[in-house]
């Protein structure tokens, strides 16, 4: 997902919040604007996207009254799964957990193993409630779940799944007036199958219940994007899938040198490489010729996109969109087009250049985005939300 933000970025020229120093907004402490690189007050950017704890209210002062935010979550069993692993190395409680299966042997007696205190513990559970700015140790029956969930729908205008990823980059792409070729991408940053440790469906059980907060988050958010989907149409939306893996067959055709992920010892280009965990070479990266700076893109990781602008972020959690100009670009009634082009700023909890540059379609594009940013003027007061939640 990032990657496509950054390469939507580069293509076109939005402001952005860079962090000062380092590749994330000081994560995962809770982000302040004062983190932002160069900030003086009254400043306004299109794009705050590198890496962060999310805190609504320091993000919104620096952003437009109208921008409206989007997210991606990811289901609860897999995430343990992969951060399990990923993060190991800084996470020293997990170095006593005895045995091969690991992960495992932890979710068999999580209470044992996991002290809430101990360094960076909060990889290990609730990771996706702790990245979106809520107390990650909450059980699943605390009200605080459910209000914060509530507090995810009313500040969020759109909540992908990443275990469905190409109906969320369709349904991204509706809500955006984004065009099929910036969707485009390859698998990047994937680990080795002999990495991945197996999941039972009892174990996935027994993570989900232990992620039981961010498991709840899940659900409720699955069930709004199929009903998105549903309101997309099931056919439209096989279609359009169809399109973006086909597009995405024909660039991978051209940019790919093997057609494939490749670990990073067959990579040559230092810039190409992804990162990898502590003590570890498991994460694979792309390969291919560098015939134009849009193929070396979509192959690049992210921190290596980045580099044109120094200590740019690498991963995103939370992300919004800002729709400005739009009423006064549009044609007459009668028009079937735009007279001017519509600006659209792109804002999300990682990092990313972007300038959403380009004359959309017909009235109904109109409505759609019109309808999707009305929610964001609905809100509550920010302040009382926090102290309800406890942020």
């Amino acid at each position: 997902m990032l990657n496509i933000l950054l390469r939507f970025g580069e293509k076109n020229q939005l402001k952005f919040a860079l962090p000062h120093s380092r590749n994330d907004f000081f994560y995962p402490s809770t982000f302040f604007r004062s983190q932002v690189k160069n900030y003086s007050p009254g400043l306004c950017y299109n794009i705050v996207c590198n890496h962060m704890r999310f805190n609504a209210p320091e993000v919104e002062k620096l952003l437009p009254g109208d921008a409206a935010f989007f997210t991606i979550l990811r289901d609860p069993a897999a995430l343990f799964e992969s951060s399990f692993h990923y993060y190991k190395g800084i996470v020293p409680q997990t170095w006593r957990i005895p045995g091969k299966n690991k992960i495992s042997e932890f979710l068999t007696n999580p209470s044992h193993y996991f002290n809430p205190e101990g360094i960076n513990s909060f990889y290990l559970r609730n990771l996706q409630f702790f990245d979106l700015g809520f107390e990650n140790n909450l059980e699943v029956g605390d009200p605080r779940v459910h209000e914060s969930i509530e507090y995810v729908a009313k500040r969020f205008q759109l909540v992908l799944i990443s275990d469905h990823f190409e109906e969320s980059l369709i349904l991204l792409k509706d809500a955006l007036c984004w065009q099929m070729d910036d969707m485009l991408f390859f698998k990047l940053n994937a680990r080795r199958a002999v990495s991945v440790s197996a999941m039972s469906p009892e174990l996935k059980a027994k993570a989900r219940e232990w992620n039981g907060a961010d498991w709840k988050l899940y659900q409720h958010f699955n069930a709004t994007f199929w009903a998105r989907v549903e309101a997309y149409g099931r056919r439209r939306m096989e279609e359009d899938v169809r399109e973006l893996r086909k597009r995405n067959a024909e660039m991978e055709a051209i940019c790919i040198d093997g057609r494939g992920a490749v670990v990073t010892e067959e990579i040559t280009d230092g810039h190409m490489k992804p990162w990898q965990p502590l003590g570890e070479a498991t994460i694979l990266g792309g390969r291919g010729p560098r015939e134009t700076a849009h193929h070396q893109a979509i192959l690049s990781p992210s921190d290596a996109l980045c580099t044109a602008e120094p200590e740019w972020g690498v991963r995103p959690r939370a992300s919004a969109v800002k729709i400005s100009s739009l009423l006064n670009s549009m044609k007459s009634d009668s028009g079937s087009g735009w007279s001017d082009p519509v600006f659209c700023s792109l804002v999300w909890g990682a990092r990313v250049p972007a300038r959403l540059l380009r004359p959309l379609g017909s009235f109904p594009v109109r409505e759609r985005l019109s309808s999707s940013l009305s929610g964001a003027k609905q809100q509550v007061s920010m302040k009382d939300q926090e102290q309800r939640l406890h942020l």
